[in-house]
């Protein structure tokens, strides 16, 4: 094998693709990366056995050929060279890496002994905007649990109605869901759950705007393709909780509230909450007043001029890094608020978009 690339155009594929390897005893080539040179096309193909990923790189392609090399060796080395150009080579297993001022050789081991990826055969597709996924993946990723007691919310749901995709995530204790517009799908009616650290490496691929993605996904495997980058994936094994039921859908109490002061006074009174990280939202009148308290440390109480307020007061107690959480993901600066009660979930969501709701639970009755 020999081509000749630009050295970003290299460094970037190879950078991504090490984040897809993995560490096994039993198996270290899943520690590798395979480089091939077939036709006109350059290709790094990376995998743990949970997830790959395939991504085609722009090159020269003087001799075909194909090796694998350990991953993290490769993607140090070449960070190390400031050329624009560089040449790689394989001989007799050993990877070449050569520019004006630098000449690398890297061990490799047969292409034969790395896992083949798996296909799809007759699977459902679906395809959007690439950059609407992305921004709901973004929206709700912080909900998704990371406990492995509960395998079946360790990930995104990705639930098909009609024309319409909802990304789901929750970990018991607050739930986020993001609706986006199809720009067609094989199915109306479908549902599977991705694990998170797919959808966190799909978050991160490289794309151009206007790219689209297309989604093929079987019972246990889905495929996102994006430009010239593949990533195959498991789906996990369960039923995702049916949720519908705990989306508050009437409020005894609502309030407007200007989102970034909200954020301001919630950081300034976690620095005095409990160990449980609870901080007190009261709502009355015209006021919304911001709490916390350690008895070790002292307490704070500071006041929020609302926008507006129907309904009865209403005192919550809600952990400070999940309310930060469900703010910081909605784009307007108008926030709605909407509760039923002490003991009951609040609803947050903007004032003007409701495509996207997170629901949050409040931690004990006051």
């Amino acid at each position: 094998m020999k081509i000749i690339s630009l050295r970003n155009n290299f460094k970037n594929i190879v950078i991504q693709a090490e984040r897809f390897t993995g560490k096994n005893i039993n198996l270290p080539i899943l520690g590798n990366v395979l480089i091939e040179a077939k036709g006109k096309k350059c290709s790094i193909i990376a995998t743990n056995l949970e997830m790959a990923i395939e991504s085609d790189f722009s090159c020269k392609v003087v001799q075909e050929g194909i090796i694998t090399v350990p991953a993290k060796i490769l993607s140090t080395v070449i960070q190390t060279i400031q050329e624009e150009n560089i040449i790689i080579e394989e001989k007799n297993n050993i990877l070449l890496i050569n520019s004006e001022n630098s000449k690398i050789t890297i061990n490799g081991n047969p292409s034969k002994d790395f896992p083949i990826i798996p296909k799809i055969k007759g699977g459902k597709k679906l395809n959007s905007a690439f950059l609407l996924l992305v921004d709901g993946i973004k929206s709700v990723i912080t909900a998704v649990s990371r406990s492995e007691l509960k395998p079946e919310i360790s990930g995104v749901l990705l639930k098909i109605e009609g024309k319409k995709l909802k990304l789901v995530a929750t970990d018991t204790f607050r739930l986020a869901e993001k609706t986006i517009t199809l720009a067609s799908s094989d199915e109306t009616k479908s549902s599977f759950v991705v694990p998170v650290r797919t959808v966190e490496e799909l978050a991160r691929l490289f794309f151009e705007e206007g790219d689209e993605v297309i989604i093929t996904y079987s019972d246990n495997q889905v495929v996102f393709i994006v430009g010239d980058q593949v990533i195959t994936s498991r789906l996990i094994d369960g039923i995702f909780p049916e949720y519908a039921g705990i989306i508050p859908k009437n409020f005894e109490s609502t309030a407007l509230i200007e989102k970034s002061e909200l954020i301001q006074k919630i950081r300034a009174a976690s620095v005095l909450s409990s160990k449980l990280n609870d901080i007190i939202l009261k709502f009355s009148g015209e006021f919304l007043t911001v709490e916390s308290s350690n008895s070790e440390l002292g307490s704070m109480s500071s006041k929020i001029k609302l926008k507006k307020f129907t309904g009865k007061p209403v005192n919550l107690s809600f952990n400070f890094r999940y309310l930060l959480d469900g703010l910081e993901s909605i784009q307007d600066e108008e926030i709605f608020i909407g509760v039923s009660g002490e003991s009951s979930p609040a609803l947050l969501r903007s004032k003007t978009d409701e495509s996207l709701i997170y629901v949050l639970m409040p931690i004990r009755n006051l």
